[in-house]
């Protein structure tokens, strides 16, 4: 079982062991112990976004649950079935009402694909690179030459980086 109090490094080494046990699966594998890991530290950020009227949050929260085929945990239950109530009860015809709108006010949706598809991808590749090289400083000539591999901006290597880093609540050293 997946354990939030695990490091990341903790996280790698349950997920090699995944690996090796079921050599059958991929590394893409969303239910390996590293995404379960990382998806429950997300679900936490989730819940901070629900609590602070995010509706949303809710929603992304039931496919963070579904697609790394974790157990709902009970803020998430309770709010679907509040939100779900509300249309069931008639008090609502919209979904966006009860469950948010997807897209953020004045939000732009290649911006948003983009960082969607390159977020987890500029923070993998920091992490690999400070796991080759442990004195690698988490910098602006980092976020460069990552920026460069991703042909991103360091600024926007660092936003994705950070992003990624807040989502599921690590603590980079």
């Amino acid at each position: 079982m997946v354990n939030t109090n695990w490091t990341l490094q903790e996280a790698y080494t349950a997920n090699e062991a995944a690996l090796v046990e079921s050599p059958e699966r991929s590394f893409a594998d969303p239910t390996l112990p590293l995404y379960q890991w990382a998806a429950l530290h997300e679900l936490e950020h989730l819940r901070t976004r629900h609590e602070q009227g995010e509706k949303f949050a809710l929603m992304l929260a039931i496919r963070k649950c579904a697609n790394h085929d974790l157990i709902m945990p009970p803020w998430v239950v309770a709010g679907y079935i509040a939100a779900f109530d509300t249309i069931l009860n008639y008090r609502s015809k919209d979904w966006n009402e009860v469950f948010g709108s997807p897209i953020p006010k004045g939000a732009h949706l290649a911006a948003l694909r983009k960082q969607r598809k390159l977020e987890f991808a500029v923070f993998n590749e920091i992490v690999r690179i400070r796991k080759c090289s442990l004195d690698q400083a988490i910098d602006a000539g980092l976020f460069e030459s990552v920026g460069k591999q991703f042909n991103i901006g360091k600024t926007l290597a660092e936003e994705y980086y950070y992003g990624a880093v807040a989502k599921i609540g690590w603590k980079p050293s």
